[in-house]
């Protein structure tokens, strides 16, 4: 098999692990892996010991699920707002008075959705 066919492979299996989102279907997703590694022991016994055995909680879905994240999946702030602004801006065509706006109207956005993230916060139901 051509490397790199092999090396799409291992990437895949390993996304496939990484993506997990269910606890029970973990164990099969690793077997798979190990089956697609089986070449490379060495390799396999490094994820296993180093990675998968004392950090999955960290990294696979099936665990960082459950923890709140309000929808960021990084836990860097600069991340997610250079993210956000990158996904309004589009691409580097504009005109500084284009981005000005584009970079304002963000910012206000999630001003009022902080807002009104507080607004809603301090409803309390009476039931």
């Amino acid at each position: 098999m051509h490397p790199r066919k092999e090396w799409d492979q291992v990437m895949q299996a390993w996304g496939f692990v990484v993506d997990c989102d269910i606890v029970e279907a973990f164990e099969d997703r690793v077997n798979a892996f190990q089956v697609v590694c089986s070449p490379w022991p060495v390799f396999v016994d490094y994820v296993m010991a180093t990675w998968l055995r004392p950090h999955k909680e960290k990294f696979v879905k099936a665990w960082t699920y459950k923890v709140m994240h309000l929808g960021n999946s990084t836990n860097n702030r600069v991340q997610v707002a250079h993210w956000s602004l990158k996904r309004i801006l589009q691409n580097s065509m504009g005109d500084l008075c284009f981005y000005w706006d584009s970079i304002n109207k963000m910012i206000i956005l999630q001003h009022n959705v902080i807002k009104a993230s507080f607004q809603e916060s301090l409803h309390v139901s009476l039931r």
